[in-house]
């Protein structure tokens, strides 16, 4: 196949039991890391006298809404001590309102248990999408707390909602793996009720084969929903979106296309012919050399990756959903790849540029296209890791899988 493969020698000590129990060993260690920093986030707020800007806005709002009072209107938030707007669409106010039945310590201490209830379900869910793969799952928890220049920390920092956003998009694909395309879209569509950014991930059903008529049926029934829900209050909803429309962020903490483009051209024409321009070249390049080959995981995380290059709004903690994302990509290269690796750890989690979540993202999508064209690259990380051999890029015959074997 072109490419340089070893067998691992048979040396005393080294069989499948301590293979085994070194694998579970990483696995615990991920776990440790990903737990211990739920628990040093608080004092680490503390120390830093950070509060939790989102959340005082959610919580805002919902006073706002039990007040009569228009949400969106940020000095109707300032007035209730918010110091960030409140940008979502109506179908997030019951929750906003929830909030606010609260007084806000309260309202902090249960917003906080059902976030770290959340990002611990987001371990499972990721347990359960590398269910072959312990040595990627435990790399992926040991990473999340400082991938994408500390994206889960920022997200657990700011009380934003952007962990139970991925919740359920990570639920979506386990969904559409297991052969549930409805699932697949009511996850979606409770993911969406947040951000309506979520729904544009509707073609990853195309993913799932012979399923066409239900899924179309589901993505029917959440566009009635929705249809309605506009109608009936559609000052609401031009509202929220005016307000939305309005927000001009740039990196770091909206790394964006988009934002890159205006700081480059300036706020104006110039900049979203040059913003349109370039994603329509990434899904150009997508579709050009989409891997139609390539395992249901690494399709998806194609998909995803690419949404997020598309969208003109991805802050910062949104990142979080990326996260097993970044990991997939890598698992596709051999040590002798190395620069690459070393580079691209530089780029996920060192703060060395404001756009570096956007240079990060743009390696992972080259990533994810390169290493999935051709079989040569069989025996990588991807199956290394995969199958839990500890010397990846060394998968010679006898150590691979019967899927890869069949390849």
């Amino acid at each position: 196949m072109g490419t340089e493969t070893l067998h691992l020698p048979e040396a005393p000590g080294y069989h499948a039991p301590v293979q085994a129990r070194l694998i579970s060993g990483a696995v615990i260690l991920g776990w440790a890391c990903l737990l211990g920093g739920l628990l040093w986030v608080p004092f680490a707020a503390e120390r830093e006298h950070r509060h939790p800007g989102d959340l005082l806005a959610y919580h805002a709002a919902g006073l706002a809404l039990l007040a009569g009072e228009n949400p969106t209107d940020f000095e109707v938030l300032s007035r209730r001590g918010a110091s960030t707007p409140f940008v979502y669409p109506p179908t997030a106010w019951p929750f906003a309102r929830l909030l606010a039945t609260f007084d806000w310590p309260a309202a902090q201490r249960w917003y906080s248990l059902a976030k770290a209830l959340a990002v611990i379900g987001l371990g499972l869910l990721w347990r359960g999408w590398f269910r072959a793969r312990p040595l990627v799952f435990a790399i992926t928890l040991a990473s999340s707390l400082v991938g994408f220049r500390l994206a889960l920390r920022i997200d657990l920092f700011t009380g934003n909602v952007a962990t139970f956003e991925a919740l359920c998009i990570w639920s979506a694909l386990l969904l559409l793996r297991a052969g549930r395309p409805r699932g697949f879209v009511a996850a979606l569509a409770v993911g969406s009720m947040w951000k309506l950014t979520p729904l544009a991930l509707l073609p990853l059903a195309e993913l799932s084969r012979g399923a066409r008529r239900r899924i179309v049926g589901a993505v029917g029934i959440v566009a009635l929903i929705g249809g309605v829900l506009v109608a009936t209050n559609p000052t609401a909803w031009r509202e929220a979106l005016s307000a939305a429309a309005a927000i001009d962020e740039r990196a770091p903490q909206n790394a964006t296309v988009l934002a890159l483009c205006r700081d480059v051209f300036g706020v104006g024409t110039s900049a979203l012919f040059a913003w349109a321009l370039t994603t329509l070249g990434v899904a150009v390049a997508t579709w050009r050399w989409w891997p139609a080959g390539a395992t249901f995981e690494r399709r998806a995380s194609l998909l995803l990756v690419t949404w997020a290059l598309l969208l003109p709004r991805f802050k910062d903690y949104s990142f979080v959903v990326l996260l097993p994302v970044a990991v997939e990509a890598l698992s596709g290269l051999r040590v002798r790849h190395w620069p690459v690796v070393a580079a691209f750890v530089v780029v996920f989690a060192v703060p060395v540029h404001p756009y570096q979540r956007l240079a990060s993202l743009v390696l992972t999508w080259a990533l994810l296209l390169v290493t999935q064209r051709g079989s040569s690259l069989n025996g990588g990380l991807h199956e290394g890791l995969g199958r839990g051999n500890l010397s990846p890029g060394l998968g010679g015959p006898g150590v691979l899988g019967p899927d890869e074997a069949r390849r």
